[in-house]
């Protein structure tokens, strides 16, 4: 006999409705890669998640915990970075809950401890407290409560962590907004338990005085396919240490890299093996020809990307759409023309990761024509030209670093692929 179980959406535009997506996306990811069927309906302000059995939610639910405390790991052996617990998060959030963190501790520390000690909470029978807390949710003007116990359970419900507080510190309502208004946000362990799951599949890391999230957008909902695509996409981007400023270079940078982790059976070269296991691991058969496809067709999954300042308080500086269907279309046809995927790694690793942070503006503006004329919107031979040109200033002459970085074979084929595109 088949069981659902409700969750319910935060606001629009908040963070925590992007993390809630995410994970209901994994959910039916997972589900889907262990053969278990899952279905996640959006009906009003609400996700339905439907499987046939209590214990295949268990399965499904234990499924993604596993998974999330195994990128959490990966994440930090990658070097991905978490700024400090802020101190009430600590005093009045992480320590009241129980949890083994102190002073020096990251949010990533303080997650992981959360999952781990608390996630099977969520695989317990659907009609325990934790499922139905995720369920229930009440507004009023000025507050928001996500998990609503009862009046004797009040002093369990915990305040919304900063990192997740981006659009609601201190009476700010939005991003430089000449206005203000209260707004609070409380929640139980297992609303915390739900975002922290959230926060292990999408955040990217701390770059700059930053920190970023790329999260699947509530389209992964609609079918197994799109959320298995949005999920490994979000899962890839996270696990990338690539700095995600400025948006067009890295979201050029994401498209030529996504081919080595979705198509390739097995890691085509050592630094990318462990994004390769995790996005191999939400990914059934066919797959990689299917975002082959949808890139062809211009339907491949949009994500949202988040970028939040680092300071006495977390500020949302950026919520930008990606939409990578084009940029993986260019990729994917460089691959044909080329014979391969060298020509692809050559303009990735030489001109276009150089570009990502703005260090070398030069870079900048030829990926951006890149870009540009990945949408038809810059002649395919003008921004080649371009390409080349700026490739010899950088490398300042030198023609056998030249020829390493785009040989002139390779150059031909980043024409002809963008001529195809276009």
């Amino acid at each position: 006999m088949s069981v659902s179980i409700r969750v319910a959406l935060p606001p629009r535009g908040m963070l925590i409705r992007d993390l809630t997506v995410s994970v209901a996306a994994a959910l039916k990811a997972v589900a889907s890669t262990i053969g278990e069927e899952l279905s996640a309906r959006l009906v009003g302000p609400y996700i339905d998640l439907t499987v046939d059995s209590e214990s295949s939610w268990a399965e499904v639910v234990n499924s993604l915990i596993a998974q999330a405390l195994d990128v959490v790991k990966v994440k930090v052996d990658r070097g991905i970075r978490a700024p400090k617990l802020n101190k009430n998060d600590l005093k009045y959030v992480f320590s009241r809950i129980g949890l083994p963190v102190d002073r020096g501790s990251t949010y990533i520390d303080a997650f992981y401890e959360l999952i781990a000690r608390h996630g099977s909470a969520l695989a317990h029978p659907v009609g325990g407290l934790a499922l139905r807390s995720l369920g229930m949710a009440a507004s009023a003007d000025k507050h928001l409560l996500l998990g609503v116990p009862s009046a004797r359970e009040r002093s369990s419900t915990y305040a919304l962590p900063q990192i997740f507080k981006v659009e609601a510190y201190e009476k700010g309502s939005a991003f430089h907004r000449p206005y203000t208004h209260d707004f609070s946000v409380r929640l139980t362990d297992a609303w915390l338990t739900l975002l922290a799951i959230g926060f292990s599949l999408t955040y990217l890391g701390m770059y700059g005085g930053q920190v970023a999230f790329i999260t699947p957008t509530e389209e992964a909902l609609s079918s197994n396919v799109n959320a298995r695509l949005t999920t490994a996409l979000s899962l890839a981007s996270s696990l990338l240490r690539a700095s995600p400023d400025p948006i067009i270079p890295y979201a050029v940078y994401l498209a030529l890299t996504i081919p080595d982790v979705v198509i390739a059976e097995s890691p085509p070269y050592p630094e990318i093996a462990d994004v390769w296991r995790f996005v191999k691991g939400v990914l059934v058969r066919g797959d990689g020809e299917a975002a082959k496809e949808l890139s062809r067709e211009g339907r491949v999954p949009s994500l949202n990307m988040h970028r939040l300042g680092v300071g006495r308080a977390f500020t949302a500086l950026s919520r930008e759409s990606l939409n990578l269907s084009r940029l993986l279309h260019f990729a994917y046809v460089l691959d044909e023309v080329s014979g391969g995927r060298e020509c692809r790694q050559r303009l990735r690793n030489g001109l276009v990761r150089r570009a990502l942070g703005a260090v070398e503006p030069k870079l900048v503006n030829a990926v951006t024509l890149l870009y540009e004329a990945a949408h038809s919107a810059k002649d395919a031979r003008y921004v080649t030209y371009t390409i080349l040109r700026i490739a010899s200033e950088v490398v300042q002459g030198d023609l056998r670093r030249r020829r390493e970085l785009l040989s002139p074979e390779c150059v031909t084929s980043i024409l002809t692929a963008l001529e195809r595109v276009t």
